[in-house]
């Protein structure tokens, strides 16, 4: 198992692992549920001159009968699968159902080394089961907290995607954390810099209120991000896509290095706020142009093929690729693939018309789109309108906005992020994977304030908790607030509640029992120091003190023990004293933690 975050480099340590021999001469298989990470990781190990074989997890399970392309279904079967390589690598494993995962390692017997990537926080699999969850937190039982590293099991955990030049951690990096399984300590403050827009260069927060507020304020965010001079620049904005300024904004080969330079995402499709409608206003307001030179009726005049597909797409729009397909790809030599993956992103363009063109040349020129990915530079592959049927069957769409979903697994320049309350598909998941794809700014648009989504923090939010799945035991099924989780899953303490940690639950637990009443995560406020969460707050009656506990784990992280020292600094600041009025206690360094201890603390201050 190899486990890191967003942005750890956990394709490229791969590939680098590649290189050795005693990996490499046994041959590499390389297999992702998406082709789009298919690409990405073969193009990886391209790139450090790696040989390899790349496909789909189906592409694999389909030449096996392990996967029935009619049905969809992924299958167990007695057929033997032939010339597995010594080392087989699955990439993205968070998508993986458990059909898909049994599948899979049953076609995958005569492989020595199977090697799962992947990043447990992000989405759970569109399918039944959590698998690669189960497998790492059956493997990472029992490791130290610093290395991350067990038997079969290997953590990465320095975040290099989102970094500053400065070493010093990224306001977006220290967000994401709220939303991931860790036991490290929390940026407080977080969520009130967040209102105030005090979160440095790489995060801004914008509220909005309803979908009229909401258009005017994609639009102007929009134009802020991709450098145009104003909202009505459309020379910027098409810049910003890889265009050329001219007497028109030509788009030509090579314009999707731009491509995925700023991308907007939003939870869902439909409504007002969701991608369908993004993608309508952002299309309408900067392709004006393109469609009337586009529906231009005569035929000696038109410039550019016609719009196609329901979209209505045309020259210069930024799409999205959404069905795996064979396609012949131009120019035809050594390094094309002639395969299209699901969510690859790139630009449409053609071949302009010129003036002294014959009929032939025109028609051949007008016949359809082409569009250069940004995962295959330097190649076009062709879209013509018999590619597009009804608006379900279309295999492009429109890309300036994207679903979290469809996104997961993508790296942007920027983000935008719109979210809405109330909506049903946000979760811990869905904001961890939304605001980890960014490698230099974040832009979250929200119509509440920004404590709220700190709720979304909370395992009551989990998706991967309430999927009632084990691959190693039964799961047990627990009640909380209306709603079922699988008890492993979550950290429930004998009051009721839930918390962030199995040493939080010890610590309530034991408070719980000893009688003493107390308060998990109340927000304390400092004044011109904001606003502190301490673990738990514990009012004693009978001394008439006010008692803060705060709980530390990986104070072996560097980050996490400077922030840890500068909260302690405010507390002390406002006479909380550890010693005295604040309680401090730690993980032991394999992340367990000493009840005696714990017992003992209660004791000297409480009882």
């Amino acid at each position: 198992m190899l486990v890191g975050g967003a942005g750890t480099g956990k394709t490229t340590l791969l590939s680098l692992l590649c290189k050795s021999p005693q990996i490499r001469d046994g041959g590499v298989l390389l297999l992702a549920p998406t082709g789009k990470a298919r690409v990405r990781m073969s193009q990886a190990m391209q790139r450090q001159g790696v040989s390899s074989n790349a496909k789909t997890v189906a592409q694999f399970l389909i030449q096996n009968g392990r996967f029935d392309y009619n049905t969809m279904r992924y299958q167990l079967s007695d057929a033997e699968v032939k010339d597995v390589p010594f080392t087989v690598i699955v990439d993205e494993c968070s998508m993986l159902t458990e059909e898909m995962f049994g599948a899979l390692m049953q076609a995958l017997r005569k492989a020595q080394r199977i090697i799962f990537v992947g990043d447990p926080n992000q989405l759970p699999p569109i399918g039944a089961g959590r698998p690669f969850v189960d497998l790492v937190r059956y493997l990472k039982m029992d490791i130290p907290l610093f290395p991350r590293v067990g038997k079969s099991y290997g953590e990465l955990i320095v975040t290099r995607r989102q970094k500053n030049t400065d070493g010093k951690e990224r306001t977006d990096t220290a967000l994401a954390e709220w939303y991931a399984d860790t036991t490290a300590e929390l940026d407080d403050e977080i969520f009130v810099r967040l209102q105030g827009n005090n979160c440095g260069k790489n995060v801004t927060f914008k509220m909005w209120s309803t979908p009229e507020e909401l258009e005017s304020l994609v639009l102007q965010t929009v134009a802020e991000e991709v450098g145009m001079k104003s909202v009505d620049d459309v020379n910027g904005f098409n810049i910003s896509l890889g265009g050329t300024v001219g007497q028109y904004t030509y788009f030509n080969l090579g314009c999707a290095d731009k491509s995925e330079s700023w991308q907007v995402l939003a939870p869902i499709r439909g409504l007002p706020y969701g991608v369908a409608n993004i993608n309508h206003i952002i299309h309408s307001k900067y392709r004006e142009n393109y469609l009337e030179l586009a529906k231009e009726s005569y035929f000696w005049n038109r410039k550019i093929p016609r719009p196609i597909g329901a979209e209505g797409i045309v020259y210069g729009d930024k799409v999205i690729n959404v069905i795996n397909t064979k396609r012949k790809a131009y120019p035809d030599n050594a390094g094309s693939i002639h395969y299209v993956a699901n969510g690859e992103i790139g630009v449409a363009f053609s071949n302009w018309v010129k003036k002294d063109d014959s009929a032939k040349v025109r028609s051949m020129k007008l016949g359809g789109l082409k569009v250069e990915f940004s995962s295959q530079k330097g190649y076009s592959y062709q879209y013509e309108g018999r590619d597009f049927g009804e608006e379900t069957d279309a295999v492009l769409e429109l890309a300036y906005a994207l679903t979290v979903h469809k996104a997961q697994g993508s790296e942007f320049g920027k983000v935008i992020l719109v979210i809405n309350e109330p909506c049903g598909l946000l979760s811990k998941e869905l904001l961890y994977t939304a605001i980890t794809r960014q490698t230099d700014r974040l832009v979250i648009l929200y119509n509440a304030e920004a404590y709220h989504l700190r709720n979304y923090s909370s395992r009551a939010f989990s998706d991967i908790a309430r999927r009632f799945t084990c691959l190693f035991e039964k799961p047990e099924i627990v009640k909380f607030k209306q709603r079922y989780y699988e008890a492993s899953l979550i950290h429930k303490t004998l009051k009721g509640e839930l918390v962030r940690s199995k040493s939080e639950v010890i610590i309530a637990n034991m408070l719980y029992e000893a009688g003493i009443p107390y308060e998990y995560e109340k927000e304390l406020s400092l004044g011109e120091d904001g606003t502190r969460i301490p673990d738990f707050t514990i009012d004693d009656a009978e001394s008439g003190m006010l008692y803060y506990w705060e709980h530390c784990g990986m104070m072996s992280d560097r980050h996490y023990r400077q922030r840890w020292e500068e909260k302690k600094a405010v507390y002390a600041k406002h006479d909380i004293i550890e010693g005295e009025n604040l309680i401090v206690s730690y993980d032991d360094m394999n992340g367990s933690i000493d009840s005696v201890a714990i017992k003992a603390l209660i004791e000297k201050y409480l009882q």
